[in-house]
């Protein structure tokens, strides 16, 4: 080997050997600053512990533990219902396209979802009708706002007065007449 070629690969070395080292040091910088190797705090509540959140700092609190303790109980249906998504994706892109049966599988995921969602509808209701009127209403402005009547469209959301107006009638002509 000559001299010339030996000094190109001790610089081409030194050279993965320093970014070796930044990579390194960077990767500890990162984790001392955020604490470890866990990961960060979840900083932005989802929409059920939001929908609680002007309610008085004990009623906030037992509502989410009320909202944490049915999803914690229904992990396994959580697990399962992004397990089947999951397989659905990865039916989507075999050269044997199965319809029905990335079908079936959305429509089990679908299920589930629905059933967690009616599980915390649930909760809420009981955990409302611990409330006083006031306490509920702030509680289904919040819904309204930030929980599943918002991702509903609001329909049911309160006007600015706070008081609720009947749903609109199901079936029939929903358009009100001119006059």
């Amino acid at each position: 080997m000559t001299t010339s070629r030996l000094q190109i690969g001790l610089v081409a070395s030194l050279l993965v050997n320093a970014l070796m080292i930044g990579a390194f040091g960077g990767g500890l910088a990162v984790l001392s600053h955020r604490g470890g190797w866990h990961r960060p705090p979840h900083r932005h509540p989802g929409p059920i512990q939001t929908a609680g959140h002007a309610l008085k700092p004990a009623d906030r609190a037992r509502f989410r533990a009320a909202m944490l303790a049915v999803i914690r109980d229904n992990r396994d249906l959580i697990r399962d219902a992004r397990l089947r998504r999951q397989q659905a994706g990865a039916l989507f892109v075999r050269p044997d396209f199965d319809r029905a049966a990335i079908a079936a599988l959305l429509a089990r995921a679908r299920r589930d979802r629905a059933e967690l969602l009616a599980k915390l509808d649930n909760a809420a209701l009981r955990f409302a009708a611990t409330l006083p009127p006031g306490e509920r209403r702030k509680l289904a402005r919040g819904l309204a706002e930030h929980g599943e009547l918002q991702r509903r469209g609001g329909r049911f959301a309160p006007p600015p007065g706070g008081n609720f107006a009947p749903p609109p009638p199901q079936g029939g002509n929903s358009v009100a007449p001119k006059g």
